[in-house]
């Protein structure tokens, strides 16, 4: 999910199987959902934004038991809104990496 046509076509080059552009869908949530098994939301969900609404929606998109990382960091004294019921009940994984390289990207999956 991108805002530029030009990105999302840069992913499909690197193998990815659905880019969404987020300026031409009202409800991203809905959208990537749609495309995931039972509409049930994805395994891995990663943000680098470190937008907070972005954060939350990212984390929404997410199946049971998911891992939702937060790669983009948030302004300092940021906070954001989760249901404390959907990440509990959902066993969600959320971690936040901070750092660039593979290495860091792989340990915060594992």
């Amino acid at each position: 999910m991108d805002l530029s046509d030009e990105r999302l076509e840069y992913a499909k080059d690197f193998g990815a199987d659905y880019t969404i552009n987020a300026s031409k869908e009202s409800n991203q949530v809905a959208a990537v959902k749609e495309l995931t098994e039972d509409k049930k939301g994805v395994d891995v969900a990663v943000d680098a934004t470190g937008i907070p609404g972005v954060w939350e929606m990212t984390i929404l998109m997410g199946r049971k038991g998911a891992t939702i990382n937060l790669f983009g960091g948030c302004t300092s004294g940021t906070s954001i809104n989760i249901d404390t019921q959907l990440l509990h009940y959902s066993e969600l994984i959320i971690k936040g990496v901070y750092h660039h390289t593979p290495y860091y990207v792989k340990k915060a999956f594992d």
